[in-house]
């Protein structure tokens, strides 16, 4: 199924291409616009369609990861989930797709104020661009604990917001 509201939903996500190949795609949504959080929804869809074992395994996980839990904050546009393909990456597109769905997103909700994203610290391009494009570093979270880089690639990470009032900035 296809339900809004959280990064997996693939109606969401945009998609840049070079001379018609897709190079990448980001996902993004307004974070609690259908009256639930995305982390509701998408405990809801684990829980509806990933195996029981698989949930029960994932529990023995969960305190590492609540360490660097950062909530989304309701009403902001959440960018997650982007990628560049290999063959594509260093030509600023992930930029670029950025700030074309920073576009679309306040054109569609003129409301809009601010913008989240939600990254690993040990992410340093992607950290870069983001700060390129003017977001700053808001809330970092870090997990003491080693046993995290066995699940994840980094022991922090950050949100990163940017104002939607100017665009061209």
């Amino acid at each position: 199924e296809d339900i809004g509201g959280q990064e997996w939903n693939i109606s969401d996500f945009i998609l840049v291409t070079v001379n018609e190949i897709p190079a990448g795609a980001f996902c993004s949504w307004i974070e609690g616009s259908g009256n639930q959080s995305s982390s509701m929804i998408r405990g809801t869809l684990m829980q509806h369609f990933f195996p029981q074992e698989a949930l029960q395994q994932a529990k023995k996980y969960k305190h590492l990861l609540d360490e660097l839990s950062i909530e989304k904050v309701p009403g902001h546009l959440i960018l997650e989930s982007g990628y560049i393909t290999p063959e594509f990456r260093s030509r600023g597109l992930l930029g670029k797709l950025i700030v074309e769905i920073l576009r679309i997103r306040k054109a569609q909700h003129p409301d809009l104020k601010i913008c989240s994203i939600n990254v690993l610290k040990s992410n340093s391009q992607a950290l870069r661009i983001y700060e390129k494009i003017g977001f700053i570093t808001e809330v970092e979270r870090t997990c003491e604990n080693p046993e995290i880089l066995k699940l994840i690639a980094s022991k922090s990470r950050v949100q990163m917001r940017r104002s939607l009032d100017n665009l061209n900035q």
